[in-house]
């Protein structure tokens, strides 16, 4: 399958690894094909086999119509996610992650129906005007509660249970989220750096996860990928 060409990858800079001297011993024999001024040069033949795998698996998400949860809070890149997961009907988490978001799932929807709840006070308040009957200070408080559960679960609000499949961008950053979906068995899909270890994500592809291109790229072919499943699990239900 000619999923990509390696200049493709180049030319994104996926190859570009961490200095030598950050990276694993152990990510350095598997995955780096040469050190270049300290730096490491991931081997791009370990890339497109790595990408390959998990291209199949995207699409075999799309096609048994799957969900992923999309985890990147640390950095630069949350437009890109945030339009992959958009784009594939997928749910996602940049803004920051609440800890015991996966692990205490049920109290965390135990606030999202109070969020709902917040949203049918607001509705009945534009019908007529609802919250002008009460004291300026609850008013007030009661806002301040709902603003706060807004902000922290609204991107959650149609997520009725933790998806199997976590997409974690950066597990160096992300190191909260690799930790509960660990301790909940989810299959752990990851970008892998030359300085983390590859051994603790299930699916990963050993690229650069700090360049915006290379990461571009990634979840691009990845997407595709998904997008293809999602459209043959459509037309199985049209049969």
């Amino acid at each position: 399958m000619n999923l990509i060409s390696l200049q493709d990858l180049i030319n994104s800079k996926v190859q570009i690894g961490h200095l030598s001297k950050q990276s694993l011993n152990s990510y350095k024999q598997k995955f780096v094909y040469k050190i270049i001024n300290n730096i490491c040069i991931i081997d791009l033949i370990q890339t497109y086999k790595y990408l390959l795998k998990s291209y199949i698996f995207f699409y075999k998400i799309g096609v048994y119509n799957k969900k992923i949860l999309f985890i990147n809070t640390q950095n630069n890149y949350n437009t890109l996610i945030e339009k992959s997961a958009i784009l594939t009907d997928q749910f996602y988490l940049t803004k920051y992650f609440i800890p015991g978001i996966l692990t205490n799932w049920k109290i965390i929807q135990k606030n999202i129906l109070l969020l709902n709840w917040f949203y049918k006070i607001i509705i009945l308040n534009k019908k007529n005007n609802f919250l002008n009957n009460i004291n300026n200070k609850i008013k007030n408080k009661l806002l301040k509660i709902y603003y706060k559960l807004k902000n922290k679960f609204d991107i959650l609000n149609n997520m009725k249970k933790v998806p199997e499949i976590i997409f974690i961008l950066d597990i160096n950053k992300d190191i909260k989220a690799l930790k509960e979906a660990k301790k909940l068995n989810k299959i752990i899909i990851s970008i892998v750096d030359s300085n983390w270890n590859y051994n603790l994500i299930d699916l990963f592809i050993p690229g650069n996860n700090k360049n915006y291109f290379s990461i571009k790229l990634i979840l691009e072919i990845l997407i595709t990928s998904l997008l293809q499943g999602q459209f043959k699990y459509k037309n199985l239900l049209d049969l």
